[in-house]
């Protein structure tokens, strides 16, 4: 992957991550995998979460970032069942109404 394409998709990731993780009060982290040449996504729904709006959103922004990325777009796991992210950055949801304002103008210059 290209390092165009992978600013690309981690500007685009964090900022559907950030408004999901708001929404919905889950604990999200990322990092960018070698191996598999994409981003891998850890999310960790909260105790109060409505599991149904949830995993529609989440199905959303799957398809949506497969759609812009097709091969390339990011791999989701809930918790560690498909894979353990170690010395990760993790989206913290209390500061995403500032995160999501850089965001919003980074995806506008990537165009995107």
């Amino acid at each position: 992957m290209t390092s165009e394409l992978q600013k690309k998709l981690k500007t685009a990731l964090m900022w559907r991550c950030c408004k999901l993780g708001r929404i919905h009060n889950v604990r999200i982290k990322y990092k960018f995998s070698d191996f598999h040449d994409t981003f891998l996504i850890q999310y960790f729904p909260g105790k109060n979460i409505n599991n149904e709006e949830f995993i529609k959103d989440l199905f959303k922004i799957q398809d949506e970032l497969n759609e812009m990325f097709g091969d390339d777009a990011p791999l989701f796991s809930r918790g560690n069942e498909l894979f353990r992210l170690i010395h990760a950055e993790e989206i913290k949801t209390e500061k995403n109404k500032k995160l999501l304002k850089i965001l919003n103008r980074r995806l506008k210059g990537l165009g995107l």
